[in-house]
Parts: C-alpha cells; structure tokens; sequence
C-alpha cells in the first residue's frame, strides 16, 4: 500500500503531473479520431441512414452523464488510480468490439444498430468516467493546492488541442492507410494512457463514511447550471460545424485558433477576464459572418477554423475560470466535471443534431457552405 505522505512539488511541471497531462492528451486524442473514422465507417453504406447515426452519437452523450451519479461512489470505495484504469480498459474494450463489428460482423441491420447503439453508450460511460477522474481527482492528487488551479487549466488546453489534433491524426492515417490501422493508432493512445497512470503512485486516502451511491458529488454543480448551458450552446455550435470536416487544414487552423488564445489570453487578457468573452463571442460572430459570406471572402477558408479556435479558447477558459471561482475547495472536482460535461455533452449534441437532421434544409446549407469553404 503506498505511504500517506505525499511528496511536495513546488513546481507544477513534475513529472508524474507530466505523465498525467500526457494521458490525458491520448485519451482525448483518441476520442476525437472517432469523429471522421465514425463517418469513414458509416455514412456512405446502407448499413445506417444518417439519422440512426445520429442515434449513436446521441447516446454516447447520454453515456457521458449517466455514470455521473455513481462516480463519487466509485472512488471512495475503489483506489482511484485504479477506477481511471478499469474505466479506460473499458473504453478500449469497447473500441476493439466496433472495429469487429465493423468489419467481421454478418448480423442484421437491426442487430448491428443494436449494438452500435450499446457500444456507443458505454464507450460514453466508460469515457466521462475516465476523463474526469483524471482531471478531477488523480491530477488533483499530484499537485499541491495554490498549483490547482493551474492544473485543470492546462487540462482544459490539453483536450482543446486533441480536438484539433485527434481528427487531423485520423484523416492523414485514413488518406494513407485504412480504418484498421487508424484504429491500431487510436487504441495505442489509450493503451498509453493506461501504462502512464500506472507509473504515477498516488497517495492511499481513507473513503468517507456514509457515501451514497448515487449522488451529485463529483458529478454535477448545480450552482453553475448558467454556466453549463452558456458552455454547452458553444460546443453544440462547434459540433455542428465539424459534424462533416474531413480536411486537415480545417483542423490545422483551428489548432492555430486555439495557440493564438491561450497566448493572447495568457499575456494580455489574463487580468480581466470578462474582456476575453466578450473578445469570444466577437470571433465566433465573426465565425458565422465568415460562413454566410465566404463567396466574398477569398480567405474564408482559413478564417472559419481559426475564429472558431480562438472563440472556443476564450469562452472555454472564461467558463473554467468561473466554475472554479464559483466552487468552494471541497467542490473543485464536481466544478470540473460539470464543465467537462458541458464541453463533451454539448459537442455530441451538436454532432448528433446535425446527423439527425442532415435533410433539414438549414443544417444542409450550412453543410453545402461549410464544404464549398
């Protein structure tokens, strides 16, 4: 069993604070390969119509809420590092069953999107409960109190950067291989996660007593539901927009968006915040205005992605910074999972309206603008 006395890092950038940023980036990274390899498999056979697409990407976002209430329960009675562990097993388990129904599987189209559906929901379940006790807890647990908040800061760039990161990866593998090996690819990152962690000792903590099982401790921050809708609408744009990008330039460019507002933010907007969304909300207007006009535009192609970037890193890291600001210390865990929520909730949502509802004529617009880019 490992000592209680956790050792002291003055500095943030420790190693096992390293090893665990670096999980978390193939974790994520992982996650967001599946947004083009998804449509690579799916949207052009006649195993699924788009709206049972939908169906599936709207059920990995229930997933991501519905092992909430139990996580408080899971990590009081189990070591921590080891619900991270399982959780993310569970993620390549369940991974490594849809490459084989993908490509091995004879059954009928309804026992295929029946298991489509329960694949996709427990890949959600499995994932909500691995991200966040990663960034709620285990990153928590190597860091010391005035560095907190710096760490969920940099969790929060690490998976804006695996959005970017995760499809391009998964577009260049797909253009130079196949979907087999862009899975050998994502289920690498996730094995990588999981050896990670299992270097880094974590401290043993004694559970509380009288925990319920089901309850909204490290799950949900009632307090900050304004936030949660606020952040949720911005990812369910964003997920509309990439619900069919398929192009590496795309996402070169909203990588550069999200450089270009952790630097500006860090440096000249760090003192007041409230600046920083209001510079957001200009770039995602920005965004649209580029979108309806991009005929005039000669560089719409590159300004799309890029406002988009820097609108979500500016609104994103406000948001984070209210939801710890809101929370007591007690209540850190339940604050960064509730954004976590909101942010991967609110992407699905996107993506999953935009599959549901690919013949309504507005969202094929915008498709149409978006591909004409």
């Amino acid at each position: 069993m490992d000592s209680q006395n956790t050792p002291l890092h003055k500095n943030l950038w420790h190693r096992d604070f390293i090893a665990l940023i670096i999980a978390e980036l193939m974790i994520t990274t992982s996650v967001y390969m599946q947004i083009p390899l998804f449509l690579q498999r799916y949207i052009d056979t006649t195993w699924l119509i788009h709206k049972e697409l939908g169906i599936a990407v709207g059920l990995f976002g229930i997933g991501l809420f519905a092992i909430g209430p139990f996580t408080n329960w899971l990590i009081q009675h189990y070591r921590r590092n080891k619900v991270y562990i399982l959780s993310t097993v569970g993620m390549l388990l369940v991974l490594l069953f849809i490459s084989m129904l993908d490509y091995e599987s004879r059954t009928t189209d309804s026992t295929f999107n029946i298991l489509l559906y329960i694949s996709c929901f427990l890949f959600g379940c499995f994932y909500s409960l691995s991200k966040r006790t990663l960034t709620g807890v285990l990153m928590i647990d190597k860091c010391e109190s005035y560095n907190r908040t710096d760490a969920n800061v940099a969790a929060s760039w690490i998976s804006r950067f695996s959005l970017s990161a995760g499809p391009a990866i998964a577009v260049v593998a797909m253009t130079m291989t196949n979907s087999v090996d862009t899975d050998i690819i994502a289920n690498s990152c996730i094995i990588f996660a999981i050896i990670l962690v299992c270097m880094v000792r974590f401290p043993f903590k004694t559970p509380d007593d009288n925990v319920n099982i089901i309850s909204t401790d490290r799950f949900f921050y009632s307090h900050g539901i304004k936030y949660f809708l606020a952040l949720a609408v911005i990812y369910i744009i964003i997920g509309l927009i990439i619900s069919l990008e398929r192009s590496v330039m795309f996402y070169g460019m909203l990588l550069g968006g999200f450089v270009v507002a952790m630097i500006t933010g860090h440096y000249f907007v760090r003192s007041t915040k409230k600046i920083s969304v209001i510079i957001g909300l200009i770039f995602m207007v920005v965004t649209f205005l580029s979108i309806a006009l991009y005929k005039s535009n000669p560089y719409a192609e590159y300004m799309v992605p890029l406002f988009l970037g820097c609108s979500t890193g500016y609104i994103g890291s406000y948001m984070l910074h209210k939801y710890i600001n809101a929370s007591i210390h007690c209540e850190r865990s339940t604050a960064i999972s509730s954004y976590f929520l909101a942010c991967e909730g609110g992407l699905a949502g996107g993506i999953c309206i935009s599959y549901m509802f690919f013949d309504n004529p507005y969202i094929t617009q915008m498709h149409d603008l978006l591909q004409s880019l």
